[in-house]
């Protein structure tokens, strides 16, 4: 291709290059969902310039869904609170898709989106609430009693310091995995029953030839509180730990292993992406060796995981 023929056509291309490095504007469509929830001392009147309402649902007053254009402009609710009207606003924020134009072209996308209401987003989830006499905006409305989750956590990152042969083996892995159910038995308060296993598959390596390697699995219960975007538990956990050592480098090979049951404690921290989606980190410090002689030995298990949690109830 000529040099000529080059640049025309390069200048022909260049509006359809810079309309898809603007994330914003490729992804997000003019209007959103937004999801209002009120205390029940609180009723939801109206939303200003929304453009249509979800059909009404049996407690239409303190929950409802609203399709509202993205804008700059805060987006007003009008409310009746205990009779009294009142109101408040949902402030805009840039949306991810905004922000995206930094990973996919370096930020050029922004200086496109720059001047567009499809840049904003309001709050997808929001729950107004009565505190010290003022009206609070929450990002999630409370869980309620009698709900009951299955949660799955793949995790991340795992780090063991368990019993060795003569010494504590202190290491970390990537694979893992926990299952469980929760139970609220009151709102934004559940118990947790949990099991999981975690590994350092890929060991550590020792001078020529020598592997040593770490497992752990484990059951725990814990009582939790969820408060605003985070959730925090502790309770008791049992777990087995089997440490394995290796030497390949002799010409006559030898392992040793060394497996044992523990009790101890359960720590749990959340921090809620969304409504089914979190990010978490537990810590299980055992204290009580059913299989030492010495019955009072530390060892611990920590993981930081991904959370989903599918509602059954």
């Amino acid at each position: 291709m000529k040099l000529h023929n080059l640049k025309q056509f390069l200048l022909f291309l260049a509006p359809s290059i810079l309309l898809f490095a603007s994330c914003a504007t490729v992804l997000n469509s003019p209007i959103q969902k937004v999801t209002i929830t009120s205390d029940k001392n609180i009723k939801i009147i109206s939303v200003n310039k929304f453009e249509y309402q979800e059909s009404a649902q049996s407690d239409s007053d303190h929950s409802r869904s609203y399709y509202v254009f993205r804008s700059f402009m805060p987006l007003k609710v009008n409310l009746l609170v205990d009779s009294i009207p009142k109101s408040i606003v949902i402030l805009p924020k840039n949306s991810l898709a905004f922000w995206l134009n930094i990973s996919f072209s370096y930020g050029l996308g922004m200086l496109i989106d720059k001047d567009t209401p499809k840049r904003y987003a309001y709050s997808p989830n929001n729950h107004i609430v009565i505190k010290d006499s003022s009206i609070q905006l929450l990002r999630f409305s409370p869980i309620r009693k009698n709900t009951v989750n299955l949660t799955i956590s793949p995790s991340c990152l795992n780090s063991f310091n368990i019993n060795a042969v003569g010494k504590q083996y202190k290491s970390a892995g990537i694979l893992g995995i926990e299952g469980g159910l929760e139970y609220y038995y009151h709102n934004n308060q559940y118990i947790s029953l949990n099991a999981g296993v975690g590994t350092d598959i890929l060991g550590e390596h020792f001078g020529q030839g020598y592997y040593q390697s770490g497992n752990a699995a484990y059951l725990s219960i814990r009582n939790n509180k969820a408060f605003g975007n985070f959730n925090i538990g502790y309770g008791l956990s049992t777990s087995t730990f089997r440490w394995r050592g290796e030497n390949r480098a002799d010409s006559i090979y030898s392992s040793q292993s060394l497996n044992n049951t523990a009790l101890g404690f359960s720590f749990s921290a959340q921090y809620r992406l969304g409504n089914y989606i979190s990010v978490g980190a537990i810590y299980q410090p055992s204290i009580v060796n059913t299989n030492a002689l010495t019955s009072f030995n530390y060892q611990h298990f920590m993981s930081f995981s991904l959370i989903c949690k599918i509602p059954l109830k």
